[in-house]
């Protein structure tokens, strides 16, 4: 149907696994009505899979899901028109980040894909930036060297501030 259309390529501007939150972001609907969505989809065959349920620092319960095979994520994805495709990137980090709240730098390299496609620079370099610092606490440093890269190639794109220039002068020191 349209409707399992919208939320399945929905679904594959969040990845192969997700949280029928970010859907519910995406789409602007209601949690409990993509949640359900996204269940009948799961039951009736190839598409998703359930794979349990998911609490937020917020409050907020959904259930998560996996694409039956990444196959399936990568053609929905390539369904989407680039100008959707970048507000749902958009949509969906900011849920992610108000969603998380205090602790969103856990999940900083989710948040800055969907910030860097979402063409939001300003939050895609400071966690492009957060998920460097972290994948070096984690001895992952081609994983640093890519994340610092992107960060300093987008920061041309902010306003010459002392804020950027520090933002720049921490990156280069993490590489």
């Amino acid at each position: 149907s349209p409707t399992a259309q919208r939320v399945l390529e929905t679904a594959s501007v969040a990845g192969v696994e997700f949280s029928a939150a970010v859907v519910a972001a995406g789409l602007r609907q209601a949690v409990e009505h993509v949640d359900e969505a996204c269940a009948a989809l799961a039951r009736r065959g190839p598409w998703l899979r359930a794979v349990g349920d998911e609490g937020w620092p917020d409050g907020t319960v959904a259930g998560r899901y996996r694409f039956g095979h990444a196959l399936y994520q990568q053609v929905l994805y390539g369904r989407v028109a680039a100008a959707r495709r970048g507000h749902l990137h958009q949509r969906i980090g900011v849920r992610v980040e108000g969603g998380y709240g205090t602790e969103a730098a856990t999940r900083a390299a989710e948040l800055a894909m969907h910030f860097v496609q979402g063409r939001d620079d300003a939050r895609a370099v400071r966690y492009l930036r957060q998920a460097g610092v972290q994948a070096l606490q984690r001895s992952s440093h081609h994983e640093a060297h890519t994340h610092l890269l992107q960060g300093l190639d987008l920061l041309p794109r902010l306003p010459a501030t002392p804020a950027r220039v520090q933002q720049e002068l921490e990156m280069l020191r993490a590489l």
